[in-house]
C-alpha cells in the first residue's frame, strides 16, 4: 500500500512538473502567436514553409508567416526577415524554427559583446573630415540627416540622360542624391535601378547607380540585398563612389560578423586616396576584424601602427584607450 502511494505521489510530481513546464512555455508561445507576423522582406533562391502533415509549400518575397513557422532553405538561398524591430538573416541551407531564431536574435542583442560593439562607433568616424558627402553618408547611412543639403552642394556631376522625375539634361544622379537627402530610401533604390536599366549606360554609371542602390538598402537595414548588388557589380576606381563602395562592402561584412571578408575590403580601402584620420579608423576596424578572427596579436600590431599615424586625433585617442583595455 505504501509502495503504491509512493508511486502515485511520484506520478503526481511528474504531472506537476509537466504542467509547470508547459504553463511556463505556454505564455511565450501565446505571445509569439499573438504578435504581428514575420515578414519575408527579401529572398534569393527557394524558401519553403512547413504545413500540416509534414508538407512543404514555397513562399515568396513579401509573404508574412507566423513567428512559430518552420522554414526550409535550399542551397544558395539568402533570406532577409523582419519581425517588429528585429532583422534576421538566414544564409545557409537547412531547416529553421523561427521562434528559436527570434529568441536567439533577441538574446544576442541583449548580450552583445566583442568587436561588434566598437564597429558602429569607429565606422561612423570615417569621412568626417572630408568634403565628399558620399563617404560621410556611407559611414553613417542609417543615421544621416534627411536635411543634409551639403549632399547637393559639395559634389559635381557630369551631365547625363533623363530619368523619370527629372528635367532634360539634368544628371540623374542629382535626382538620386536629392531623394537620399530627403530620406526617401525606397525611391533611391527605384531610381538607381532605373538608371541601370537605361538603353545607353556605361559600366561606370552602372557601378555608381549600384552604390546608391546598396547604400539606400543599407539605410533600410536590408543588409543581404545591399551586399548582393555590390558583389554582383564590377567596381571602377575612376568614379567618386569607389572608395565609399569599398567601405560600405566592408561595413556590411562587419555587420554580419564575416570578419575575414571585411578585413579584405578594409585592406582594399587603404589603397583609396583617404585622409590620415580615415586611414586610422580603417586600421582600427581591421584590428577589430582580427579580434573577431581570434588573432589578438595581429590586432594589437595594427592598432599600434594606426596610433602612430596621429596619437592626438580623436581616433588616435580611441585607439589608446582600447589598447589599454587589451
Amino acid at each position: 500500500m505504501k509502495k503504491f502511494a509512493r508511486k502515485e505521489a511520484g506520478m503526481g510530481i511528474k504531472k506537476l512538473f509537466f504542467l509547470v513546464g508547459f504553463m511556463g512555455f505556454f505564455p511565450v508561445l501565446m505571445f509569439l502567436t499573438a504578435q504581428q507576423g514575420v515578414e519575408i522582406v527579401w529572398v534569393e533562391g527557394k524558401v519553403e514553409e512547413q504545413q500540416q502533415g509534414n508538407k512543404w509549400t514555397f513562399i515568396e518575397e513579401g509573404t508574412t508567416v507566423l513567428p512559430t513557422a518552420i522554414l526550409r532553405l535550399s542551397r544558395d538561398t539568402l533570406v532577409e526577415l523582419r519581425y517588429g524591430p528585429l532583422h534576421m538573416r538566414l544564409r545557409k541551407p537547412g531547416v529553421y524554427n523561427l521562434a528559436e531564431i527570434i529568441s536567439s536574435t533577441r538574446e544576442a542583442q541583449k548580450n552583445s559583446t566583442g568587436p561588434g560593439m566598437m564597429v558602429e562607433k569607429i565606422a561612423r568616424l570615417v569621412g568626417k573630415d572630408t568634403t565628399s558627402p558620399v563617404i560621410t553618408t556611407t559611414a553613417g547611412a542609417r543615421g544621416a540627416s534627411a536635411q543634409d543639403s551639403s549632399l547637393l552642394e559639395t559634389m559635381c556631376w557630369d551631365e547625363g540622360e533623363r530619368t523619370e522625375g527629372i528635367k532634360e539634361k539634368e544628371d540623374p544622379f542629382l535626382y538620386i542624391l536629392s531623394l537620399y537627402a530627403e530620406g526617401d530610401y525606397p525611391a533611391v533604390v527605384k531610381g538607381a535601378q532605373a538608371i541601370k536599366q537605361r538603353g545607353t549606360v556605361s559600366p561606370e554609371e552602372v557601378f555608381r547607380a549600384t552604390y546608391w542602390e546598396a547604400v539606400a538598402l543599407y539605410a533600410q537595414d536590408l543588409l543581404l540585398p545591399a551586399l548582393r548588388v555590390l558583389e554582383n557589380t564590377p567596381f571602377y576606381s575612376n568614379v567618386p563612389e569607389y572608395g565609399p563602395a569599398v567601405f560600405l562592402k566592408a561595413r556590411l561584412y562587419m555587420d554580419m560578423t564575416d570578419w575575414s571578408q571585411a578585413l579584405g575590403c578594409l585592406q582594399q580601402y587603404e589603397g583609396v586616396n583617404i585622409s590620415v584620420r580615415d586611414r586610422q579608423a580603417a586600421l582600427f576596424l581591421q584590428a577589430l576584424c582580427y579580434e573577431g578572427l581570434a588573432k589578438k596579436g595581429e590586432a594589437k600590431k595594427v592598432l599600434e601602427i594606426a596610433q602612430a599615424l596621429d596619437p592626438n586625433s580623436d581616433v588616435g585617442q580611441e585607439i589608446s584607450a582600447y589598447l589599454k583595455r587589451m
